[in-house]
C-alpha cells in the first residue's frame, strides 16, 4: 500500500492533472457528460469528444485548502478536506486510473476521516452519485450514510451542483460519517484541572505538535493536528 501523507506545497501544481485523469473514469459511466450536461474543458491532446473531462480546479484553489492528503511518492491520488456547516467536508477524491482498484481511494477516505476527528470535527460530510458503484455504495461502506436535510452550507453546494449540470449526468446525494465520541481525557489523581500526561512523557503542548500516526487498515499516515478554521 502506498504512503497516505499531507500534500506538499510544491505539489499542489500536479492535483489537478490527477483529477483530471481521475474524472475520465466518469466519462465511461455518464453520458450526460459527453452530451454537453456539464463544463467540460479540453487539452491539445484531448480533440476528440469521448476524451474531455470535467473542469479541473485549479493550483490556488488546492493551495487555499483546509487540508490535502496524497497517496504515494510521486503522488497518485489525493484527498481534499474543506469546512462546511462547522463540520470537515470531503470535497474531492480522486486517484489515477492506472491505480484503481488497490484500495488506494479507501485508504484515503480512512485517512480523511481520522484526520478529521482528530482536528476536533465530529462528522465528515461529501457530495456525491448515488448509482455509481465508486460513489455512494463505496462510501456506505466506508461508514457514510445519505442525509435528507442537510445543513445551509451543504444545501447551498447542493444548489451549486445543480446549476453547473451535475444533476442532469444522475442523482445526487449528500452523506455524512459521523464520529464516535472521543473518550474524556484521563486526569491525574487529586487533580481535576490538569491533565496526566507524565506517563507518556510529553507535555500538552508535546503532544499536540507531535506527529500523529493513524491506523488506515494496511496504510498509515501521519500529520500534525490543526484546528477548525471559521464556517464555509
Amino acid at each position: 500500500m502506498l504512503e497516505i501523507r499531507p500534500a506538499a506545497l510544491a505539489e499542489f501544481s500536479l492535483l489537478p492533472a490527477i483529477e483530471a485523469e481521475s474524472d475520465t473514469l466518469l466519462t465511461a459511466l455518464l453520458p450526460a457528460l459527453l452530451q454537453g450536461a456539464l463544463p467540460l474543458v479540453s487539452t491539445p491532446e484531448m480533440s476528440k469528444p469521448e476524451m474531455s473531462t470535467p473542469e479541473v480546479s485549479k493550483p490556488a484553489e488546492f493551495s487555499a485548502a483546509l487540508h490535502i492528503m496524497v497517496a504515494g511518492r510521486p503522488a497518485v491520488a489525493f484527498a481534499r478536506i474543506e469546512e462546511v456547516d462547522g463540520h470537515a467536508h470531503l470535497q474531492q477524491l480522486s486517484v489515477l486510473p492506472d491505480f484503481a482498484g488497490q484500495g488506494i481511494g479507501r485508504a484515503l477516505v480512512h485517512a480523511a476521516a481520522a484526520w478529521s476527528r482528530e482536528a476536533g470535527y465530529r462528522s465528515i460530510t461529501l457530495c456525491t452519485f448515488s448509482d455509481l458503484p465508486f460513489n455512494a455504495p463505496f462510501y456506505a461502506s466506508c461508514g457514510f450514510a445519505i442525509i435528507g436535510s442537510p445543513g445551509p452550507g451543504l444545501a447551498a453546494l447542493r444548489d451549486h451542483e445543480r446549476r453547473i449540470g451535475l444533476d442532469a449526468a444522475g442523482r445526487r446525494v449528500v452523506m455524512q460519517r459521523v464520529f464516535a465520541p472521543t473518550p474524556s481525557p484521563v486526569r491525574s489523581r487529586g487533580s481535576s484541572s490538569h491533565l496526566n500526561v507524565a506517563a507518556r512523557g510529553n507535555s500538552p503542548t508535546e503532544n499536540k505538535l507531535k506527529l500523529q500516526v493513524i491506523d488506515v487498515g494496511t496504510a498509515a499516515h501521519a500529520d500534525r493536528r490543526r484546528q477548525p478554521t471559521s464556517g464555509a
